[in-house]
């Protein structure tokens, strides 16, 4: 998968699928989630504090998927990104700056910018 591939044909396979979504803007976060739901999957949040998400993954939950604001909260979701790779949960960061760069173990993860319409 491309750093720049369209998320729908994706989200075809992962109807009911539970996606983790981490978003601290809230239009973003509402348009994130009733895009996700329009296409069969069942949201978990959106969250805006990446220390509520990482307790969340605590408590033992296992998205099939994850959708992480890469700046949320003023922070980066790195210690997420983190954590659901030594959980081998698959996720996806999505941006407002095309230009970020990641830090090279997430340079080839999957990457959606806001400035693509993507719903």
């Amino acid at each position: 998968m491309s750093s720049h591939t369209p998320l729908l044909p994706f989200l075809a396979r992962l109807r009911s699928a539970r996606i983790l979504v981490v978003e601290d803007e809230p239009f973003m976060a509402r348009d994130l989630v009733q895009m996700l739901e329009r296409h069969g999957a069942e949201v978990v949040g959106p969250f805006d504090d990446l220390c509520e998400t990482l307790e969340e993954l605590s408590l033992g939950e296992r998205p099939a998927l994850a959708v992480l604001d890469l700046k949320a909260g003023g922070r980066t979701a790195l210690r997420v990104a983190e954590h659901l790779a030594a959980a081998a949960i698959p996720f996806i960061f999505v941006t407002a700056n095309e230009h970020l760069t990641l830090p090279e173990a997430y340079a080839e993860r999957p990457r959606l910018e806001r400035s693509i319409d993507i719903w």
